[in-house]
């Protein structure tokens, strides 16, 4: 009997039911949603039938990874990259699971850590969504203001140029509510340079928020994270435990958040319709415990592209999470590069 694929409304109507219930998706729908990609994507299924399985993230640089028609992409989010690079495109024909996956995504990390949902101010430490309208990230803070926030939330950068005494002012004035502060590395060391520079300190109210996304790509100074959270709980008057990490992608449509782990560990966690599996690497053949391998990452919410994701980053499981252990070498990434050549 032949197999009839599932159509992408029906796939997007069963993924929004597991977003909305923030519960891991039915195995029928995971073997329909694997169905339905390799018969779409053909980058996909030139990679399978080279025995591979999740899809190095460079595939997305070298090639165009859309199970969507030309005339469908209509939006698409790119990789920082630095200048002069070749960056990825993440192609969606619209962008509403993304949201639908951010908005989900919030709320199960903070029932998670047994925060309430309230208006608060949300600030990003980045270009505004209209200004920069490819950025993933500047993407989910525009969500999370808007379906979170009081209305009066704030963007740091203006026309590529920081606006620290912007920032200074709506920090003050907000003092009475709870703030959310969205901020990648690169962006809290030029915020805490600046700071220093004026001798400023903050009392940030109680429910306060302070997430970093990592990432200096030669943008400033380099901190090490547990170096950096702290820095910016003595500048923010905060408990370091309202100061997380979040870990995504463009190459990505839902987002890990950390949590504490033993022995003062940073442990990365998915909301339940995700999944990751460290794998092991061309000297490691298997990876886990203490053991480092190659982090990958099965995103339903990908629907337009690819679910199964090889990250370019090392981790170590641990329990139901993972700890980031640096970057695969660049050499497994250029191995990678050969299966996309002439594609």
């Amino acid at each position: 009997m032949k197999y009839m694929l599932a159509s992408p409304e029906k796939l997007r109507r069963d993924l929004l039911q597991a977003l909305g219930t923030a519960s891991a998706p039915r195995k029928r729908f995971l073997v329909d949603l694997d169905r339905y990609q390799l018969a779409r994507n053909p980058i996909l299924r030139r990679w399978r039938s080279s025995g591979g399985r999740a899809l190095p993230i460079i595939a997305f640089r070298e090639s165009v990874v859309s199970c969507l028609a030309p005339q469908q992409r209509n939006a698409w989010f790119e990789s920082s990259g630095t200048s002069g690079n070749v960056v990825s495109r993440h192609y969606f024909q619209s962008p509403d699971v993304y949201r639908s996956s951010v908005v989900a995504g919030w709320k199960w990390q903070m029932q998670e850590r047994g925060m309430k949902l309230q208006p608060s101010t949300f600030v990003g430490i980045m270009p505004s969504f209209c200004e920069n309208p490819h950025s993933s990230l500047s993407c989910m803070v525009d969500v999370l203001m808007k379906e979170f926030g009081n209305g009066h939330g704030f963007w740091a950068m203006k026309k590529n140029r920081w606006d620290w005494n912007g920032l200074r002012s709506r920090i003050q004035r907000s003092m009475k509510h709870p703030l959310v502060l969205f901020g990648t590395a690169f962006g809290w060391v030029h915020f805490l340079d600046w700071c220093d520079g004026r001798r400023l300190r903050f009392h940030l109210p109680p429910g306060t928020l302070v997430l970093e996304t990592g990432g200096y790509k030669g943008r400033s100074r380099e901190l090490k994270r547990d170096e950096l959270h702290r820095s910016l709980s003595c500048l923010l008057g905060l408990r370091r435990q309202q100061i997380i990490s979040e870990y995504s992608m463009c190459e990505l449509s839902s987002q890990a958040y950390s949590f504490p782990g033993r022995k003062g560990r940073t442990i990365f966690r998915f909301p339940p319709w995700c999944r990751h599996h460290i794998a092991g690497t061309g000297t490691v053949s298997a990876a886990n415990g203490g053991t480092a391998g190659v982090l990958e990452i099965h995103d339903p919410a990908n629907l337009d592209s690819c679910a199964w994701i090889r990250t370019g980053d090392m981790a170590v499981g641990r329990g139901n999470g993972f700890e980031l252990a640096g970057r695969v070498p660049s050499a497994g990434l250029k191995g990678c590069s050969l299966a996309f050549e002439d594609s």
